[in-house]
């Protein structure tokens, strides 16, 4: 199975950090491939995430389910993204 593995690092402390990870509106501030995002922190949830469109393409909205959240620690979800079904999901603090 391939693997890709994305990190963003903040110039926060991990209690920080976890607010910028949760406050999903707040996304396309820090995140430039995030156009729009929202959604509630609860297991079981799905989130409503919209990619920014890039060279004349439609914008890509992606609905990962929250699988687990621990709090001020990770979040886990999954979605599918594209044709061949990338599977995505881990944020830890």
């Amino acid at each position: 199975m391939r693997r890709i593995e994305l990190r963003t690092e903040l110039p926060a402390d991990a209690a920080r950090a976890w607010h910028y990870l949760v406050d999903t509106a707040a996304w396309p501030d820090w995140d430039g491939l995030v156009q729009q995002a929202s959604g509630r922190l609860a297991a079981g949830e799905r989130w409503t995430i919209v990619l920014r469109a890039e060279g004349g393409k439609s914008p890509q909205t992606m609905r990962p389910k929250l699988l687990e959240v621990i709090e001020g620690r990770c979040l886990h979800f999954e979605t599918v993204l594209g044709a061949r079904g990338l599977k995505i999901g881990r944020a830890h603090v």
